[in-house]
């Protein structure tokens, strides 16, 4: 789980200073969303 975390963290990072109008913006979002997906999902599996 922790390597998940500091992905996340990564692309938060990212997201944050990504002009609103970027269309790299939406693959960004699009990849965290996965990984809170994933840590929930993780979460669940380990509690």
């Amino acid at each position: 789980m922790d390597p998940l975390s500091y992905v996340q963290v990564s692309l938060l990072r990212r997201l944050r200073v990504l002009p609103e109008d970027s269309p790299e913006r939406n693959r960004v979002l699009n990849t965290l969303l996965l990984t809170i997906s994933s840590i929930s999902s993780g979460m669940l599996n380990t509690g």
